[in-house]
């Protein structure tokens, strides 16, 4: 690549016979309602670190959900062809120039794939995995599924914390908790004596204790995620001392006794890590959101410890063991009956892992497989809405694309993809997937400008420009 050349002066070395395809497409604007930006060299920055802070058993009932979006009526006037296709070359060629990998594959209803590069290279997929997630615990996990979260009194007043490996637990739900807990003691209580209690015993064992997913850098800890947990407070990023990263659970103990004291409650024991007293009373509940609100994080605002719990929670169930790896072999052997390989799981449920691997194709043909389930209304409302609302809230915001164009986006600081559906001007459906690997001197995240031209060229296209 040539270490010592400038990043901007290699871009401007290459742009001529790029360029003006790309300033074509740009020029359309006025006419055809299509606002494309032209590849164009980037300011020189600090590469983020990675991630950018920004997943043969019997399928379970199907959850209910709301009908998929309805696109948005296409502009009228159309882009000329060959505005087009020098617009996707002159992408590709601002790709290629760099040496870097990539996997596309486009498919349009009626017609199958009527574009393909590199469709079947397997490269790291980022959140794009979370697709496969997302497809798996619909699948696989009951509709009315939510994880719980107990607290329980025992005769000599002990308090337990029985964790369910609730990924969305915060220390506001533990306070309303120890609300509860307040109002059960005071009635019990003398007027005038204090509220307390002897031990805060947390129970994590939902999950085993296992810190770190399967192919995470160590450096992702505690930096973009907490160390995993069966009892997960706060994202377990409330802490970064050395302590905690090795027991979040027992400081996550400690935090619990600091807000039943906040409460009202005081505490005359050791908070500990322990087993719940199977007689203790129940107290309290915390149930985390609906299977379909947790799917909607996962793919919209593509929340990584969600994610990941989904598949262990999947392990759990069908496996006997909630341990990423269980959780993903389940999930890849469910997809396979449906229809897709996927090959064999190495990696994690939320795309932080080095060891997962996907390519286009195989994410097409997860989602043309997902459409023909039940659930698929929850796939296709949880995707980010181009230039409106979650990762995509700030991209594709152009009149063929808003409204029009719904995908999981992936980042890490050498990774960009973006899979998902749109509707071609005169109304076929497209699924489509784009994987891009690779380092530029810059942050990986200026990759997404070609990608997203292309996509725009697509939403911007009738059936007979894309199948010629």
């Amino acid at each position: 690549m040539g270490a010592a050349t400038p990043w901007t002066a290699r871009v401007a070395a290459s742009a001529a016979k790029a360029a003006a395809a790309a300033l074509v497409l740009a020029g359309c604007a006025t006419s055809s309602g299509v606002e494309v930006v032209p590849v164009a060299p980037a300011p020189t920055a600090t590469a983020p670190p990675e991630p950018t802070a920004t997943s043969g058993p019997t399928a379970t009932a199907t959850p209910t959900a709301t009908p998929a979006p309805t696109p948005t009526p296409r502009p009228a006037q159309i882009v000329p062809t060959d505005v087009l296709q020098q617009s996707i070359a002159a992408n590709f060629a601002y790709l290629d120039q760099f040496g870097l990998a990539y996997s596309y594959a486009v498919h349009v209803d009626g017609f199958g794939y009527v574009d393909e590069r590199g469709a079947d290279v397997e490269l790291l997929p980022a959140s794009n995995q979370k697709l496969v997630t997302a497809v798996g615990a619909l699948e696989l996990l009951p509709a009315d599924f939510r994880f719980r979260t107990e607290v329980r009194l025992d005769d000599a007043g002990n308090v337990y914390l029985v964790a369910g490996g609730d990924p969305t637990l915060k220390r506001s739900h533990i306070s309303a908790m120890a609300d509860d807990l307040l109002r059960r003691l005071s009635v019990e209580l003398a007027d005038g004596e204090p509220v307390q209690v002897r031990d805060v015993v947390v129970d994590p064992s939902h999950f085993p204790p296992t810190r770190i997913g399967p192919g995470w850098p160590d450096r992702y800890i505690p930096v973009d995620v907490g160390p995993m947990s069966g009892f997960m407070l706060d994202d377990n990023l409330h802490r970064g001392d050395a302590a905690y990263l090795a027991d979040p659970d027992r400081g996550n103990a400690e935090l619990v006794a600091r807000l039943l004291g906040d409460a009202g409650i005081g505490v005359t024991g050791t908070p500990r890590v322990g087993p719940v007293d199977p007689v203790a009373a129940l107290v309290a509940t915390r149930t985390s959101p609906s299977l379909i609100s947790l799917v909607d994080t996962i793919l919209g605002q593509s929340d990584n410890e969600v994610a990941d719990a989904l598949v262990r929670q999947i392990g759990l169930v069908h496996a006997g063991e909630g341990e990423i790896p269980a959780g993903q072999a389940v999930i890849y052997q469910r997809v396979a009956e449906l229809g897709v390989d996927l090959g064999e799981p190495a990696g994690d449920g939320s795309g932080l892992s080095r060891l997962n691997s996907l390519s286009a194709r195989e994410l097409v043909e997860l989602l043309l497989m997902a459409r023909e389930r039940p659930w698929w209304p929850t796939i296709a409302n949880g995707l980010a809405d181009a230039g409106t609302d979650g990762t995509l809230a700030e991209r594709l915001d152009t009149d063929t694309t808003i409204g029009n164009v719904r995908a999981k986006t992936g980042s890490l600081a050498d990774v960009v993809a973006l899979s998902g559906l749109l509707t071609t001007v005169d109304g076929a459906e497209v699924v489509f997937s784009f994987l891009i690997n690779g380092r530029l001197d810059d942050p990986g995240t200026e990759l997404t400008d070609p990608l997203d031209q292309i996509v725009v060229a697509l939403a911007s296209a009738t059936v007979p420009q894309l199948t010629g």
